[in-house]
């Protein structure tokens, strides 16, 4: 995360407009940490990103207000630099980093970072509705498998996802990114597999990762260390200096994943990643995605329900382009004898 810029402004409507990243807010008192505050807003260093408690003490400590102890909350939302303004009240000071967009645990409190986000996300090609007012949010660290039957719109609610196509109406965020506003911000925190992912089948493994990560503007060092770990993780190390055209569709996927993966994101899109393997292909990229899911994540697509419970930890399910079930595995099996007659009475009928 790159150093943010020291703040010297006070908190009242004669203030100055803050400059980016950060911002006032004063509808943040639902989410974020709560901190007493009292004075004047001075000059606050940001820590680095993994260290979110540090940046919440700082900034409790040194957010004041107008001589009296006040309370506050921290909001961690997108990157955006405004300036909300007000003749009264506390005001939520927002450092803009992404990873900051938190949810509510159970009791109702804000705990963990959001890493994916579709709100009212709707996609119409002419006249049809492919996807209809789906919203959710995934929490950091959270494998969530997106469910339905072929057509239900899971693959354009992932492209809607991560920028890959514009939404009708609605809005997609990556680590709290907006990827229509931002696209390539969000792409440094995302990795992506689009079903049947295009590869240029003259080249080998190693010079599609080389190329890819050149692309991205990994630097020579750190892109030779990560070619060699991703190799290692999806099991190329066999076929690294083979033509792709000469894999097998198996090896092929895992050379979709590697380039996914390349650059270490925060956050993993797989659509369909184990589409037309046999079933020991099916096991390697299972246990793949528990593995990534320790460190990322992971919104996995899918309408093989075997591959649910032994990767999931939460089901999103989706038909006639709306969300029809949210969540635990468990949940979806609660009161039927299978993961299949739920899906069989999640689809009965037009959604």
């Amino acid at each position: 995360m790159h150093g943010h810029p020291l703040l010297d402004a006070r908190v009242l409507s004669v203030g100055p407009a803050l400059p980016p990243p950060w911002k006032l807010d004063r509808t943040a008192e639902t989410t974020g940490d709560r901190c007493e505050t009292e004075g004047l807003v001075t000059k606050i260093n940001t820590p680095h990103r993994s260290d979110e408690a540090s940046l919440v003490e700082r900034l409790c400590a040194q957010v004041v207000h107008g001589g009296r102890s006040s309370s506050a909350r921290l909001a961690f939302p997108t990157l955006r630099a405004e300036h909300a303004s007000s003749s009264r009240g506390v005001h939520a000071l927002t450092p803009t980093h992404p990873s900051w967009r938190r949810v509510k645990d159970g009791s109702g409190i804000m705990t963990t970072p959001v890493m994916i986000e579709a709100q009212g996300l709707t996609k119409q090609f002419g006249s049809f509705l492919a996807v209809r007012d789906v919203s959710f949010q995934v929490p950091s660290g959270q494998v969530v498998a997106f469910l339905g039957p072929n057509g239900a719109g899971k693959t354009t609610t992932m492209r809607l996802l991560t920028g890959f196509i514009a939404p009708t109406h609605g809005q997609a965020s990556i680590a709290g990114i907006d990827v229509q506003t931002d696209r390539i911000a969000a792409a440094e925190r995302l990795g992506y597999l689009p079903e049947n992912g295009p590869l240029y089948p003259d080249m080998t493994p190693m010079a599609i990762l080389e190329f890819f990560g050149r692309a991205r503007g990994m630097g020579a060092s750190a892109l030779k260390d990560r070619i060699e770990t991703v190799i290692g993780l999806c099991s190329l190390s066999t076929v690294a200096y083979k033509p792709i055209a000469k894999l097998s569709k198996g090896y092929r996927q895992r050379v979709s994943m590697a380039q996914a993966i390349l650059h270490d994101p925060e956050v993993l899109i797989l659509d369909e990643p184990t589409s037309g393997l046999d079933p020991n292909q099916i096991k390697g990229v299972r246990q793949l995605i528990r593995d990534l899911g320790r460190s990322k994540t992971i919104l996995v697509s899918t309408h093989i329900l075997q591959e649910v419970e032994p990767v999931a930890d939460r089901v999103l399910f989706i038909h006639d382009g709306r969300l029809v079930f949210d969540g635990a595995p468990a949940e979806m099996r609660s009161g039927v004898a299978s993961l299949e007659e739920k899906f069989y009475q999640l689809t009965a009928s037009p959604a």
